[in-house]
């Protein structure tokens, strides 16, 4: 995949607690995330590790762990552990609040959590508006 993907069009649910996933299975979806980003230019919503469903977070920080190990011509392990992650540059989109939106052209009380949740779902990466779609090209 060439560029930088979009971030995931929803926020996933937060992982509960660890999970262990066999070698095979974890190498798998590696090759399943890698033709999904090449397909769809963004990350999911959700990564598949068989029949557990974690949040991109966990599953990165899983990978760039597996990689670290990799590169250190490590030989990969049996199974690899998932973790709860969170995305620390959601940190920096503001949570909803009635003083995000006192402009004019919006009503008194108007909020809109939802939009403010796919700002944190999109912090993944920072991307400048496009003036010309040829230029994001």
């Amino acid at each position: 995949m060439g560029g930088t993907p979009y971030g995931p069009d929803a926020t996933a649910p937060e992982l509960a607690a660890r999970i262990d996933v066999p070698w095979a299975q974890f190498s798998r979806t590696v090759l399943d995330m890698d033709s999904s980003l090449t397909k769809y230019q963004r990350i999911p919503d959700l990564v598949w590790l068989g029949s557990h469903a974690v949040p991109p977070e966990s599953y990165l920080a899983a990978l760039a762990g597996v990689a670290l190990e990799m590169l250190a011509m490590r030989p990969p392990p049996d199974a690899v552990s998932i973790l709860p992650a969170r995305l620390a540059a959601a940190h920096y989109v503001a949570d909803d609040s009635e003083k995000l939106w006192q402009w004019p052209i919006f009503p008194d009380g108007f909020d809109a959590p939802q939009l403010m949740a796919l700002a944190k779902a999109q912090a993944w990466t920072l991307k400048p508006a496009i003036l010309h779609p040829e230029a994001a090209r």
